[in-house]
């Protein structure tokens, strides 16, 4: 996933931002249970996006 995201990057940062996102989404995604979830809501104050609606968003999945 680096690896596509590095090389995209050289040609178009604004994706290299967003597989970035997608990337580390994918990794944490599976990791919290949702009183973690909840907790970074509430600590930083906005609501944290799903792995499913970011694919949603990004690739009109």
């Amino acid at each position: 996933m680096d690896g596509l995201r590095i090389t995209l990057g050289l040609v178009n940062s604004k994706t290299q931002q967003e597989l970035g996102t997608f990337r580390t989404l994918l990794a944490n995604e599976f990791f919290c249970t949702t009183e973690q979830i909840k907790m970074l809501e509430d600590i930083f104050g906005f609501e944290l996006e799903t792995l499913d609606n970011f694919l949603r968003r990004y690739l009109g999945v």
